[in-house]
């Protein structure tokens, strides 16, 4: 009779033997798991709202096809605007809860189905309840489920709207001016951060060489669209000898959010299109910067200007992203603030109430109906 020897099994293999079951098991809870669909791809989506109001459709899906109908509750949770402030580093406000409505609080997950039926998340219209240049969060998540037997998946169950309110403002047209100057009755002295943010629009092409921008001195802050060494539709920031430029090529009658970073103390230089960082240099160590001088445009380039602000700090990606229409005018940091939304006169208020107005040379045109965002 043949005798097999059974060798007893070391106890690494043992362990990893548990992990692997204990991975197996932990992976078929997940399949069961529901969650809200869009936050599982992004859990940040914005919600646009006009003089109508504006509305959101939120479902929930199962990881795998549910066996049985499944009811899935959804809330409101204004609680959550400060644990997200708090992980992300932003300042929104939860959204005044009277204008906010859900079409209903519960959706069906239907027997051999994975996404439920959507509810609507309304937002009426904005008016006098809101700050303008305040962001707003609402935050809709799974409350709870009709059956134990399927987990809330905790990384998803949560989807922050964004409210992105859409102004309708005047903006100035330089096409037949030479430019705005702004007073400085408070000289910057030793800046070693600044942020620049502009919403431009080119409105006749082709682009061509030298269309001023924003402009600081006696330490060159000179920014503008085209130089010999770039392409004219490219953007250009000269400051400290150096020029970067934009990787974007940007095109004629469209609405762009421009922004560029200086940090000196991470020796970095960023430019941000429309919230996305689109390039980043390093700074020339030691930089700082003296001002008593600025300005936008000149020459009577064909361009169209909104939302001009110069910061005397370095703004993150996610405060540009988060706030491309308007801050609020009080804001720590924010030494200019022109909107360019008088819709007459050739005065441009600095709306800080720091006192740099702008006069505007030559004959200013202005444009109406400028939706922000479009």
């Amino acid at each position: 009779m043949k005798k097999y020897c059974i060798k007893r099994i070391p106890f690494f293999l043992l362990v990893l033997l548990c992990c692997l079951l204990t991975a197996c098991q932990k992976s078929s809870v997940e399949q069961r798991g529901i969650y809200i669909t869009r936050a599982q791809v992004n859990p940040f989506v914005g919600l646009s709202v006009d003089n109508m109001g504006g509305s959101l459709a939120v479902t929930a899906s199962a990881s795998a096809v549910v066996d049985q109908d499944l009811n899935v509750t959804f809330r409101v949770n204004p609680a959550l605007v400060d644990s997200y402030n708090a992980q992300h580093g932003t300042d929104f406000k939860a959204l005044p809860s009277q204008l906010i409505k859900l079409s209903a609080t519960q959706a069906v997950i239907r027997k051999g189905s994975s996404v439920s039926e959507a509810i609507q998340v309304e937002i009426s219209p904005l008016g006098g309840a809101v700050e303008v240049g305040t962001q707003y969060l609402v935050p809709i998540e799974v409350a709870s489920l009709s059956s134990t037997n399927f987990p809330i998946l905790e990384s998803s169950k949560v989807l922050y709207a964004q409210i992105q309110q859409v102004l309708v403002n005047p903006a100035l047209d330089l096409s037949r001016a030479g430019g705005v100057s702004f007073a400085i009755p408070d000289p910057i002295s030793n800046l070693k951060a600044f942020t620049v943010e502009m919403r431009v629009r080119v409105t006749n092409g082709p682009f061509r060489n030298n269309m001023t921008l924003f402009a600081a001195y006696p330490d060159e802050i000179y920014s503008r669209f085209g130089d010999v060494v770039i392409s004219p539709d490219q953007l250009q920031v000269k400051y400290k000898g150096v020029q970067p430029a934009s990787r974007t090529r940007f095109s004629v009658n469209q609405w762009y959010h421009i922004a560029y970073v200086f940090d000196g103390q991470a020796n970095s230089f960023r430019i941000y299109v429309n919230g996305v960082e689109d390039a980043a240099t390093t700074a020339p160590p030691g930089s700082s910067f003296n001002l008593n001088q600025m300005s936008f445009g000149a020459n009577g380039n064909p361009i169209q200007v909104q939302e001009l602000r110069f910061w005397t700090q370095a703004r993150t990606g996610i405060q540009l992203l988060n706030n491309m229409c308007a801050v609020n005018p009080q804001s720590d940091g924010l030494y200019g603030y022109w909107k360019f939304d008088a819709g007459q006169g050739s005065t441009i208020a600095d709306v800080t109430g720091h006192g740099h107005t702008g006069t505007v040379s030559g004959t200013p045109q202005w444009v109406t109906g400028i939706r922000c965002p479009e």
